[in-house]
């Protein structure tokens, strides 16, 4: 049971830093790829009683969200373009904590996942990754400076409303799989003092699954 509740920390870890990841894609070159772009958004139409690997509809969907978890672990951040992800997925732990804390907030957004888990069938079509985006706006971008997150990257890719929106609506599967990890027993004094254990987790995870390969 240890060992399950382990392992369903470190795919929800990586969940976050996969929504942070993608972000930063969408940022930096404009595009994310399209595979992980969508279980990343799929996952937000999935209840949490379903599993993390069925959220994601598997872990190969979590391919990159493993890779930058493991380089963070590692403290091995070399990529120029994504030195901001482990930061990112920092910021969206924050702001897990903050909706966890807030029962008016998690109500509201509940109530708008349901809603959208009824009317769309199809992970990241337009209308759902704007309706994410907005959802995302409302409850977290109004929050006090500190709290929010800059998304860092060039201007003829930050300008595009759709790039926007796609930038809010990854940050946002990157909060609710924060909120998973925290449910599964997460928290940001194990992860600092537990580097170790969570990347030889995360390792095997990737071993087993025949992902080490760069994502």
């Amino acid at each position: 049971m240890a060992e399950e509740q382990t392992h369903n920390r470190a795919l929800a870890l990586a969940g976050t830093f996969q929504g942070a990841f993608l972000a930063a894609c969408i940022a930096t070159r404009g595009r994310a790829e399209a595979a992980y772009f969508n279980a990343s958004i799929g996952s937000l139409l999935k209840h949490t009683d379903e599993g993390i690997e069925r959220i994601y509809g598997g872990v190969l969907n979590l391919k990159p969200g493993l890779a930058h978890l493991s380089i963070y672990l590692a403290s091995a951040v070399k990529e120029q373009d994504f030195r901001h992800v482990g930061l990112y997925a920092h910021k969206l732990i924050r702001l897990a904590d903050i909706l966890m804390g807030d029962q008016q907030k998690i109500g509201a957004i509940a109530e708008t996942t349901a809603r959208l888990r009824d009317t769309h069938k199809r992970s990241a079509s337009t209308v759902l990754v704007s309706e994410i985006a907005t959802l995302y706006y409302r409850h977290f971008s109004s929050l006090p400076p500190q709290h929010r997150i800059r998304v860092l990257g060039k201007r003829e890719y930050l300008r595009p409303t759709t790039n926007v929106e796609r930038i809010r609506a990854a940050l946002f599967a990157g909060v609710r799989a924060a909120v998973l990890w925290r449910q599964a027993g997460g928290g940001l004094l194990a992860l600092w003092l537990g580097k170790k254990k969570i990347l030889q987790t995360v390792t095997a995870i990737r071993s087993e699954n025949g992902l080490d390969d760069p994502a």
